[in-house]
């Protein structure tokens, strides 16, 4: 692996359904074959970003190291704003 690689071992992938009302949130965590689902007001951000953290501090819990979130969803009605909003909160998209 090269220096300036990204570690798969530590990265939560992120897949996010927008719909006018409700986001669902997809997420597989390293070392886990389970996909986890949870569902949130379509627009809330605050939600959003809660939820992205308690998983990060799930798998800090249990690695000893933050992991990265890489993130995709559509570019719809939602996909714009939310790509920069992510970005600017340090998810890559």
């Amino acid at each position: 692996m090269s220096s300036n690689s990204v570690d798969q071992e530590n990265i939560i992938t992120i897949a996010i359904e927008l719909s006018r009302s409700i986001w669902l949130i997809a997420a597989r965590l390293p070392d886990v074959e389970k996909p986890h689902f949870h569902k949130i007001d379509a627009g809330d951000t605050a939600a959003l970003l809660s939820h992205l953290s308690s998983l990060q501090c799930r798998v800090l819990d249990r690695s000893g190291t933050t992991p990265t979130l890489s993130c995709c969803f559509e570019a719809g009605r939602d996909g714009f704003w939310l790509h920069r909003f992510l970005f600017a909160h340090g998810i890559d998209n």
